[in-house]
């Protein structure tokens, strides 16, 4: 396509965030990488293309390492999609995360995201080289992810993609996968065993909120497994850890189209 160029061979990045998969030279820690340059560090999640080669990363961090920072506290509601604000929510004293996350964040964008045993911890902390953010940490089993987009914003002002071949379904397994969670969008089109409205239209998931009452009231209890799908899914991330990602026909790639994680 117009504007598309190959990306620059990669170089070692001077930030010490576990990203994903490892970035292209003059791109920040957190984006995705050619798998030749990927960080096998403690906790980070790698990339490699699904033809008999998987990436992989070591453990992801206990989902039972950090208990939530803080307890639903609304007063009960009989309209379960009722919508409460998230920031008097503490995000704790403490980063959650084992190791920094880079400053700049990544994002994947889906036609379908299916999260398998996902267990939302609430709100916390996350440690950049040059400060905190305050993100929604999930911890999930296994992902499927329909028609993978993953992007970053270049220091040259490029977007830079790791990107599955269309049609295909990517897949996180080996779990379990920490998810720190900037921003998370789409329409929510399964939930096994828990009552939701049919007509939510599109939910968008922020640490400072609002979120749905029943939603809400999971924040603050231990490990509630839900079984999510979504459609239509944009999310941002701060950072990932554990998992072995499989991306069928990967392809690696620059180009001019807007970055959507700074929109």
């Amino acid at each position: 396509a117009a504007g598309t160029q190959e990306p620059a061979a990669p170089a070692p990045s001077s930030a010490a965030g576990p990203a994903p998969v490892a970035a292209p030279s003059g791109a920040p820690s957190g984006a995705p990488r050619p798998a030749a340059s990927a960080s096998t560090g403690s906790g980070k999640t790698t990339v490699k293309p699904s033809a008999g080669a998987k990436a992989t990363g070591s453990a992801a961090p206990s989902a039972g390492a950090r208990t939530p920072s803080a307890s639903a506290s609304a007063s009960p509601s009989a309209d379960p999609n009722c919508l409460v604000p998230l920031k008097g929510l503490s995000a704790g004293d403490k980063p959650d995360n084992p190791i920094l996350v880079p400053d700049q964040n990544w994002t994947l964008q889906t036609s379908r995201l299916t999260l398998n045993h996902a267990v939302l911890m609430g709100v916390v902390k996350v440690q950049t080289p040059t400060g905190t953010k305050r993100v929604l940490k999930f911890v999930v089993d296994s992902v499927d992810i329909e028609n993978l987009d993953m992007s970053t914003l270049e220091g040259n002002g490029k977007t830079f993609h790791v990107k599955g071949a269309p049609g295909s379904v990517s897949t996180m397994r080996k779990g379990p996968v920490t998810m720190y969670v900037e921003r998370m969008s789409g329409h929510l089109s399964k939930v096994l065993g828990l009552p939701v409205p049919i007509d939510l239209g599109e939910l968008t998931l922020t640490p400072d909120g609002p979120l749905p009452q029943w939603l809400y009231d999971l924040i603050g209890k231990l490990e509630i497994p839900l079984w999510l799908e979504m459609t239509g899914v944009t999310a941002v991330q701060s950072g990932q850890f554990g998992g072995t990602l499989k991306i069928p026909g990967m392809r690696l790639y620059n180009d001019d189209t807007p970055y959507v994680g700074n929109l």
